[in-house]
């Protein structure tokens, strides 16, 4: 696992060839990441996702082009694949746009050689100030500014 910090936020990426740990192994040891939270996917399959007649009657709506949840209960309702990328909120929020990151290969909130892709990141993170964005794609990354989610992890409990 690699560690980093940006302003507020402290990023955690798990490099992960055979790639074991992912979101769903993420979310199984840390469901409080979603869970009485509120989810905006910026990326699903690496596409925006597409809200279907039972997500409508669940409470999901679209803003512009994203998802967001109602008030999450049961991280297992939440539709994920790969290449995922979600920005979690702990209040609803109304978010039109937001650049997917998670498609581009080898994307890293800390390492990506492209800076400008890395800075337009940052500049979304620090403008909307989401509590955690998880990515999983290449790798599975977390930017979180929730103390205890870093030291949940920094204690191995998520992992």
């Amino acid at each position: 696992m690699i560690k980093g910090k940006h302003n507020s936020y402290t990023v955690f990426e798990w490099v992960d060839e055979k790639r074991s740990f992912r979101l769903k192994e993420l979310l199984t040891v840390c469901p409080w990441l979603v869970e009485g939270m509120y989810v905006v996917i910026s990326s699903r399959d690496s596409g925006h996702y597409r809200l279907t007649p039972q997500d409508i009657s669940n409470g999901w709506h679209l803003h512009g082009l994203l998802a967001h949840s109602p008030r999450v209960t049961d991280w297992r309702s939440l539709p994920f694949e790969m290449y995922d990328e979600w920005h979690v909120f702990d209040k609803q929020v109304t978010i039109p746009e937001l650049e997917p990151f998670v498609s581009w290969g080898g994307f890293s909130p800390l390492t990506f050689g492209w800076e400008e892709k890395r800075d337009c990141f940052w500049n979304q993170i620090d403008q909307h100030k989401p509590m955690h964005v998880i990515g999983d794609g290449s790798n599975l990354w977390l930017v979180t500014r929730d103390s205890r989610t870093i030291d949940m992890i920094r204690d191995d409990s998520c992992q």
